[in-house]
C-alpha cells in the first residue's frame, strides 16, 4: 500500500504541467506588476515564485550586469527552481545571451502598460516613483528619524555607525542593515517589508527606461503573449483579469 502511495505521488510529480520549457516566465519593466501578478498567478496555479530580483540582490548579492545574468542562469539550471514561476526583472531578458537562453521556452509572458509607447513611459515613470516612495524612500527616512530619536534603544556607538550607514543609503548609495540594526519603531511601522533587514543597490533611484523599441522587437521575437496591463485611459486592471489572461494563453 506504501509503495502504491509512492508511485501515485512519483506520477503526480512527473505530471506537472508547468516544469522544465514550460515554465511560466514574466517579462516587462520595472513597476509594471510582476512581482504583484506572479504571485496571484502562483496562488492561482498552486506554483512557488522566484522573483529574480530577490535571487540577484537578497541571496546572491551581486548588482554587476555578469551578476544579473548569473542570476538567469541559476534560475533556469537550478533544479530546486525547476517548478517555480519565473519572475523576470525589469532588465534581466536583454543582457548579452539571455534572449538565447529562454527562447524555447513556450509559456513566455511579456507584461507592459499600454500599445502606445510615449503613455507607457509616462505610466512607468509615475509607476517608478510611487514604488519607491512606499517601498525606499519612505522606510529609509523614518529609519534614520527613528536612529536620532533620544528614545531609540541602541547605545550610542551603534546608533552612530548605523546612522552613517542610512544617510549613505538616503544618498542613494549601497549599503545594508541588518533586521537587529533597524529601530524598534520603524520595525513596527513597516513590519514585513523591514524583517529581512534593508538592503540598497548603487543609484537605486536611479531610472531606467526598459521599455524601448529595441526592446520591443526582443519581447516580440520570444513570444506573442503581451499583455496590456493599464487601460487607455491609464487605470490600471484588476490582477484578477490579468491573471486569467494569462491562464487561458498557457500551453
Amino acid at each position: 500500500m506504501k509503495y502504491l502511495e509512492s508511485y501515485k505521488l512519483f506520477e503526480a510529480k512527473k505530471e506537472k504541467k508547468y516544469t522544465g520549457k514550460n515554465r511560466i516566465i514574466l517579462l516587462g519593466p520595472p513597476s509594471i506588476g510582476k512581482s504583484t501578478i506572479s504571485k496571484e498567478l502562483g496562488k492561482e496555479l498552486g506554483l512557488e515564485i522566484l522573483h529574480l530580483d530577490i535571487l540577484n540582490f537578497g541571496i546572491m548579492k551581486d548588482f554587476s550586469i555578469k551578476g544579473r545574468i548569473k542570476a538567469v542562469k541559476t534560475a533556469l539550471n537550478d533544479k530546486k527552481y525547476q517548478d517555480c514561476i519565473l519572475d523576470f526583472g525589469g532588465g534581466h531578458a536583454y543582457y548579452k545571451g539571455v534572449k538565447e537562453m529562454i527562447e524555447d521556452f513556450r509559456n513566455i509572458f511579456v507584461l507592459i502598460p499600454t500599445g502606445d509607447m510615449k503613455f507607457s513611459q509616462k505610466l512607468l515613470k509615475d509607476a517608478e516613483y510611487k514604488r519607491l516612495k512606499a517601498g525606499m524612500i519612505d522606510p529609509i527616512e523614518h529609519i534614520l528619524k527613528s536612529l536620532q530619536s533620544s528614545d531609540c534603544e541602541f547605545s550610542d556607538e551603534k546608533k552612530e555607525r548605523l546612522i552613517e550607514i542610512t544617510k549613505k543609503i538616503i544618498n542613494r548609495q549601497a549599503g545594508e542593515l541588518k533586521p537587529n540594526e533597524i529601530p524598534k519603531k520603524s520595525l513596527e511601522k513597516y513590519g514585513d517589508m523591514l524583517k529581512n533587514g534593508f538592503l540598497s543597490g548603487p543609484n537605486w533611484d536611479e531610472y531606467e527606461n526598459y521599455l524601448t523599441k529595441e526592446n520591443d522587437k526582443i519581447n516580440r521575437s520570444l513570444t506573442d503573449n503581451i499583455i496590456e496591463v493599464f487601460t487607455e485611459k491609464g487605470n490600471r486592471r484588476s490582477k484578477s483579469a490579468i491573471v486569467n489572461e494569462i491562464i487561458s494563453k498557457l500551453k
